[in-house]
């Protein structure tokens, strides 16, 4: 993204009828001066298709937001912001074929999307991987990632959002093993999450110290 702009992301229809009249809306709410310099369309979700808006003349900005884990998203970050998922762990990922073939097909449940660093994604389905399949699952997610192509934060910075994100498991870890179990995860008890999460976070603080 040019300096000086921000984006913004919309949603329409899935035939994409309703795509004029979300600009002209966007195109009138928007402050006086700034004009939508690009679009892109995202992939993602079952119902909608969503665009991202290049905005002229603003900075990006992650918008304060809720997210259901018990903490706020900040007002600014540094760095590059991104279109976040802000629910993504295993049970939402999609995967077709078997074996050595099994690829990913698709990323469902779109609820809480959001707009700010990458780390934030990764955290979140680190922490899962950590308590799901333990420790060393959820520390190699993010060297997968940049492996991968990916971009994240810078060590300390990048543990703020891996730390944030499992604190918010500890009220009570074990609720993200009841559906798994349920599907024939014997292995997970009601204490194998909690005592993960603790190991987890020690391993956190040992890999970024």
């Amino acid at each position: 993204m040019a300096e000086g702009e921000r984006t913004v992301v919309v949603a329409t229809d899935v035939d994409d009828t309703g795509w004029p009249a979300t600009r002209a809306w966007v195109e009138e709410h928007l402050p006086s001066g700034d004009r939508i310099r690009a679009v892109a369309t995202l992939r993602g979700g079952w119902t909608s298709r969503m665009r991202r808006l290049d905005i002229e003349d603003g900075d990006a900005v992650v918008e304060p937001q809720a997210d259901g884990r018990g903490h706020r998203a900040t007002d600014r970050v540094p760095g590059p912001a991104v279109f976040l998922h802000r629910d993504f762990h295993p049970g939402n990922v999609l995967f077709g074929g078997e074996g050595a073939a099994m690829t990913i097909t698709g990323l469902v449940d779109w609820v809480e999307t959001s707009w700010g660093p990458v780390d934030l994604d990764v955290a979140h389905c680190s922490s899962a991987l950590a308590l799901l399949h333990g420790v060393p699952a959820g520390m190699r997610l993010a060297a997968h990632y940049t492996a991968a192509g990916g971009t994240l934060s810078d060590g300390q910075d990048h543990q703020y959002w891996r730390v944030l994100d499992a604190l918010a498991f500890a009220p009570d870890a074990a609720k993200v093993a009841e559906p798994w179990r349920e599907l024939g995860r014997e292995d997970l008890t009601p204490s194998v999450p909690a005592e993960r999460l603790e190991s987890y976070l020690e391993a956190l603080f040992d890999g970024y110290g």
